[in-house]
């Protein structure tokens, strides 16, 4: 046995949860504990957990971790723990041989952490010290020489790689042959199964001179033939059984190692007319652990067909019957009890006639029950298809990697697909192509309609043979019927006969919670262990995207551990309330509603609304999940609301829902929007387009407070905002790692004028809130606003120049260095970012870092291809819950970037090509962050400019390094442009100095002979002096205002006898900036001019 194994394995072939446990079963935490090291805590908690949950165990119990920062949880019954690779540091610290532990396993070695590198290179040493220590490198990506090498040398090492899980079946493995050696014919490839027709079973047997037999068989090879010729064998040591699991009361269909005897008789099968050769796929030591000989099949079955024939050969004491090997009484006594359900046995054990018919039929008796209940409702041939499709259901599908074969098949499998599910499709199946055959003859038409379809058609041919003998037995005469026959009320009676066999193979969803179903057991009294399976992947169910609360199934399978239904259907749950009493009472079936999930849907909300309640992206739905107690559907196209829930809490989270619709749509009907009429004025439309209230110039309802901490909460906004009136909304417009900026809108202007007056200054978590002051000055000439832009520059104002026209305007975003191939994608929580990590495929790798100020968390993945830039990885991303934003790192860390002096010139070699491109018209974004530049330009066409777009976005080598991202940039307000002019020329400002007034900034035109071409100058002094209160800020306002209107009045009247009249002064509330605005009133019109 090899002391080293160093295992590679694709991501999510489970090699982190299946691996310890295989280790398990196979005794290595008898006597010893496993121990398995992760590079993350995350990953060393999840998988814990997972590994608890598979084994039925508790965390702390059998399964333990250890984690920094955690207290151990471990007992003195631990088999399996989980560590980080930091913390196994210690554990070999405090014991440098490890004797505690059989087997180590270093999962993840890819990442090559510090902490790795040490552990493996420690267990190097351990493994000289105890020879009986085993350890176990996993890795997905890595490549495995490296490692070897440094094993190799000292110890016994083995290199161990696994693929993803595929298909084991004959006709599967035919296929891949027959793709593969399409041209080839010196071979031909053959299936050997017990349920093949005789002239197949001849062929196998058949002289073929110069080609090579390549003969895929199930275990019947072991013993049922012998086939002169076989030169090789090739077996896996894998066997597929059905078995009664007696402990959960169900069968269940395996896959499992074999046998001793099995091995040598399939040895057997090579050189029996000549030398020959085996190879078996797996190692000695799975050889020695395996059984000596296989279980009598009445060991591992439910007897419910033997006890049938038993007592129809009039053995009715079958616990006193003389068997070889007894099975157990438990197993006896749940066959009884099924066969009395069925109506197979009488209370009594005598046999019914429906009993008796089952052992003559001799196949499963809930085929039989269903055959005959179809015979009671007049559709028996129907069934009769539906059993023969049930022996073949496993087969039925032709299964390829192929990407193309795999489209061809989801289109295959919807032709045939009902909505109801499994069963009716293979029906459906069945009957078309029967329908096929019988105007088609040709074996060659009848091969390719199955190979156009996807469908094994030796797996038809076999249903075919088994409906023909089943109804000879029952004395029908078949007919052809066309699938479109099977009308509504067919359906509705071969539903009645799948219930009257199948009901006991019930199961009732987990709802969206938990993928799955839950098996009701039949013998609910006798396990409190419930079983829970998936839909298996080739069900129509799971084509359709369908989640039916109740289903009943055919078989249940154990694939690998996990286990899936196959062939289910949906069904109403009054069909049960027709079959046995004993067992409705047994499974509880008037309670079977309450263990199910119901749901209600909020139908119609408004995309509007709907965006409120849930959030962008969706970024509320946990928290109202957690609210609710249940699980949220959101349906955008239809904006729709389900709620998903246990039956008793569903009424709750209605009303929970209900209550935060209603109170959002309360917030709606206060929520006002302003129309411009004339210049500043505007009118405030409420609800239904009604006018609430004229605003005029410097009069507003809504402030904006920028530079908030990144931790504010909305209910600490209110706290601020409250005291100077009634809100009516807050908006987040941004919220980012290092501030925020919020959006308040008041019921009335004197509370919003109020609020900016009182807040400005205030200061909040060390930040001071401020109002910044701004300005522009319109000119009508281009190079007057031109030398005015680079004189005030001079003088040290911040300010930018800008030339407004009407036209198409483009924005170019290039980038100066290439990618790192490396990005942060960010999400609103480390649950939203670990949910996408399926979307990431080798040899992207990726790490989970969380922001611990904010909640929020980043996947900085790496390892994309060079060619992919922000936008390229943004529309990937962008429809996954809780996306907030991609960056792409460029250059080192905090580099700065210059715009290039030859940007104007690239950018006007871009358009050059296109005759509408304004030259004069190119503007820059002065930041450069990350390398990204962005620039503006103009087109006089609106259509040139759409074709720049489609001919250069996204093209590489046009300009910078990477792609060219071109976009429409977004058009002015219609408003804006119709009382714009033509052509603008202007200059703006920004963080003006408090003392300073449009006056100031004219008197500075003035005396440099700029202001001829002045059209318009504004100033917005919107930061005032900080007072201690309001009430301080508006008393000094008022005292302010009554002593300019004394001013005012004195300035008029120390001009006595120059006016006719005497004027009547009249001056409004300051605005927020400051500005106060007067009105001198003359009854006489010469004093005006005066």
């Amino acid at each position: 046995m090899n002391q080293v194994l160093i295992l590679k394995a694709d991501t999510c072939s489970g090699k982190s949860t299946q691996t310890i446990q295989y280790l398990c079963d196979a005794n290595f935490a008898d006597e010893k504990k496993i121990i398995c090291t992760q590079p993350h805590k995350l990953a060393t908690l999840s998988l814990a957990a997972r590994v608890a949950e598979e084994y039925g165990w508790k965390i702390g119990e059998e399964v333990a971790f250890q984690v920094a920062g955690d207290q151990p949880t471990t007992s003195n019954g631990t088999k399996i723990k989980f560590v980080t690779d930091a913390l196994f540091l210690n554990e070999y610290q405090n014991s440098p041989t490890l004797e505690q532990y059989s087997v180590v396993i270093v999962d993840e070695a890819h990442e090559r952490g510090v902490d790795t590198d040490i552990v493996l290179a420690l267990m190097k040493q351990c493994l000289r010290k105890s020879k009986d220590l085993k350890l176990i490198v996993m890795s997905g990506t890595l490549g495995t020489c490296l490692i070897y090498d440094y094993f190799a040398s000292d110890f016994t090492c083995e290199t161990l790689e696994v693929g993803g899980a595929d298909e084991d079946e004959i006709d599967l493995a035919l296929t891949d042959l027959n793709k593969q050696l399409e041209y080839d014919r010196s071979y031909i490839g053959l299936p050997l199964h017990g349920k093949l027709s005789e002239k197949e079973i001849a062929r196998i047997f058949e002289a073929m001179p110069n080609k090579r037999k390549i003969i895929f068989s199930t275990n019947v090879a072991e013993s049922s033939v012998a086939i002169d010729g076989i030169k090789y064998v090739v077996e896996s040591g894998m066997v597929k059984e059905q078995m009664w699991d007696e402990k959960r009361k169900i069968t269940v269909v395996k896959f499992q190692k074999t046998t001793k005897n099995s091995v040598e008789q399939r040895r057997g099968r090579a050189g029996r007319t000549s030398d020959g050769k085996c190879y078996h796929l797996y190692t000695v030591e799975t050889y020695e652990a395996m059984e000596e000989c296989s279980r009598a099949e009445i060991l591992c079955a439910l007897p419910a067909i033997t006890i049938l024939k038993l007592k129809s050969l009039n053995i009715d004491r079958i616990e006193s019957f003389e068997w070889l090997q007894s099975p157990p009484i438990s197993n006896l006594q749940d066959a009884n009890q099924l066969l009395i359900w069925l109506n197979a046995v009488d209370s009594r054990g005598e046999l019914t006639q429906l009993g008796r018919n089952m052992a003559r039929l001799d196949i499963d008796p809930k085929l039989t029950a269903m055959l005959y209940k179809a015979q009671e409702l007049d559709c028996l041939l129907y069934a009769l298809v539906l059993a023969g499709m049930l022996t073949v259901s496993r087969n039925i599908w032709l299964i390829s990697e192929d990407q193309d074969f795999r489209v061809m098949f989801s289109r295959a499998r919807a032709a045939f697909s009902h909505e109801s599910g499994d069963h009716i499709t293979l029906i459906n199946i069945y009957l078309k192509w029967s329908f096929y055959c019988a105007k088609n003859t040709k074996k060659r038409q009848q091969h390719e309609w199955c190979k156009n379809n996807c469908i094994n058609g030796n797996a038809l041919q076999m249903a075919h043979e088994f409906i023909t003998e089943k109804a000879k037995q029952m004395g029908y005469e078949i007919e052809i019927l066309d699938s479109e026959d099977l009308n509504d009320n067919v359906i509705n009676h071969l539903f009645k006969c799948i219930t009257a066999g199948h009901f006991m193979n019930l199961a009732v969803s987990n709802g969206p919670m938990k993928p799955g179903y839950k098996i009701i057991s039949t013998f609910s009294q006798t396990t409190e262990e419930s079983v829970v399976a998936r839909t298996f992947h080739t069900s129509t169910l799971s084509l359709n995207d369908q989640n039916p609360t109740y289903v009943l199934f055919n078989e249940l399978l154990n694939l690998h551990g996990t286990n899936y239904l196959a062939v289910l259907s949906s069904i109403d749950l009054n069909w049960l309330k027709s079959v046995s009493e004993d067992w409705y009472k047994a499974v509880n079936g008037a309670s079977l509603h309450t263990i199910s999930h119901e749901s209600f849907t909020f139908e119609n909300i408004g995309a509007g609304l709907l965006q409120v309640i849930v959030g962008k992206h969706s970024c509320h739905v946990n928290k109202l999940e957690d609210i609710t107690q249940a699980t949220i559907g959101i349906d955008d196209k239809k904006s729709n609301l389900t709620i998903y829930s246990r039956p008793a809490n569903l009424n709750k989270a209605k009303k929970i829902v209900q209550e935060i619709i209603q109170k959002e749509k309360q917030k709606s009907l206060l929520e006002t929007e302003e129309m411009t009429i004339v210049g500043r004025t505007r009118i405030l439309m409420g609800a239904g387009g009604v006018s609430q209230m004229i605003l005029f110039a410097g009069e507003y309802l809504r402030i904006t407070i920028e530079k908030l901490p990144s931790r504010i909460t909305e209910e600490r906004i209110k706290t601020l905002c409250e005291p100077f009136g009634e809100i009516r909304k807050i908006d987040f417009i941004r919220k980012g790692e290092h501030s925020s900026c919020v959006a308040v809108t008041y019921a009335k202007v004197e509370q919003a004028h109020s609020a900016f007056c009182g807040l400005n200054g205030y200061i909040e978590q060390g930040r001071e809130i401020v109002s910044t002051g701004n300005g522009r000055i319109i000119f009508e000439k281009d190079n007057s606003a031109r030398d005015a832009h680079k004189l005030f520059r001079r003088l040290g104002y911040e300010c930018r120049y800008e030339h407004l026209t009407n036209l198409p305007k483009l924005k170019v975003t290039y980038y100066l260095l290439e990618s790192n191939r490396k990005a942060f994608v960010n999400f609103q929580s480390s649950d939203d970012a670990q949910n996408v990590c399926g979307q990431i495929h080798r040899p992207e790798t990726f790490k989970i870092i969380k922001n611990k100020q904010n909640h929020r968390a980043s996947l900085l993945l790496e390892g994309f291809s060079k060619d992919d830039d922000d936008e390229d990885l943004r529309s990937r991303f962008e429809d996954c819950d809780g996306f907030v934003g991609v960056q792409v790192l460029r250059g080192r860390k905090e580099q700065i970037f210059a715009r290039p002096a030859s940007a104007e010139e690239d950018i006007k070699a871009m358009f050059n090509p296109y005759t509408s491109f304004q030259r004069d018209t190119i503007s820059f974004n002065r930041k450069i962050f990350n390398g990204k530049v962005e620039a503006f330009v103009e087109f006089l066409e609106s259509a040139e400019l759409k074709q720049a777009v489609e001919e250069m976005n996204g093209k590489k080598d046009i300009i910078g390094r990477g792609k060219v991202r071109l976009s429409e940039s977004v058009q002015q307000r219609s408003d804006e442009i119709k009382t714009k002019k033509e052509n603008e020329y202007v200059v703006y400002f920004q963080h003006l100095d408090l003392s300073l007034d449009k006056y100031d900034l004219i008197k500075i035109l003035k005396e440099n002979q700029l202001y001829d071409d002045v059209k318009n100058a504004v100033v917005y002094r919107q930061k005032m002096k900080n007072e201690n209160s309001t009430a301080a800020m508006t008393n000094k306002a008022d005292s302010d205002v009554e002593f300019a209107l004394a001013s005012l009045r004195s300035m008029f009247l120390s001009t006595a006898g120059l006016f006719r009249s005497i004027p009547d002064y009249q001056i409004s509330s300051h605005t927020p900036d400051g500005t106060v605005t007067a009105l001198i009133l003359f009854n006489d019109p010469i004093d005006v001019t005066t």
